[in-house]
C-alpha cells in the first residue's frame, strides 16, 4: 500500500530543521533595529543603556514569535530585495500580525500605548522589508 500523502516536493527535513531555529534576524538585524526603535520610543526612569537592553529583548521576543508563526519562506522576502511578497500576504500581515503579537507577548512591564507602539513600529518596519525591492538591511541602514 502506497502513501497517498507522500509528496516528492516537499522537504520534511528542512521544514523540522526550520522549526528548530529559533530567531530569523541575526543579531546584526536584531541589534539595529533594537537601536532604531530606541531612538523612537521612551521607557521612563531608565538610563539609555538600560533601555536599549530591554528593547533588544523586546525585539528578540518578537522575532521568536514572529517566526514560529509566519513560514521562513515568506520572512527570507525580508532579507532580499529581488524578491517580495503579494499584496495579499501583506494585507493579512498588517491585519493579524500585530493584534497575534500583542496576545502573545504581554509586556506586562510597559504601558499600553508604549507596547502597541513597539509592535506597530517592528510590524510596520517587518512589512516595508517584505515589499519588493525592500530588504531590512537596506531599511536599516537606511538606503
Amino acid at each position: 500500500m502506497s502513501n497517498v500523502n507522500a509528496n516528492p516536493n516537499l522537504d520534511f527535513q528542512e521544514a523540522a530543521r526550520d522549526f528548530k531555529e529559533t530567531f530569523f534576524l541575526s543579531e546584526d538585524l536584531q541589534d539595529k533595529l533594537a537601536k532604531r526603535l530606541n531612538a523612537l520610543i521612551n521607557l521612563p526612569f531608565l538610563s539609555e543603556k538600560r533601555e536599549g537592553q530591554i528593547i533588544l529583548k523586546i525585539i528578540q521576543s518578537l522575532d521568536r514569535n514572529t517566526f514560529k508563526f509566519i513560514p521562513k519562506e515568506i520572512l527570507a522576502a525580508a532579507l532580499n530585495r529581488e524578491q517580495g511578497v503579494p499584496g495579499e500576504f501583506l494585507d493579512a500581515l498588517r491585519e493579524n500580525l500585530p493584534d497575534m503579537l500583542a496576545r502573545l507577548l504581554p509586556f506586562p512591564f510597559l504601558p499600553p500605548f508604549i507596547k502597541s507602539g513597539l509592535i506597530a513600529r517592528f510590524v510596520g518596519i517587518l512589512l516595508d522589508a517584505l515589499k519588493p525591492g525592500n530588504s531590512l538591511q537596506d531599511l536599516l541602514d537606511g538606503r
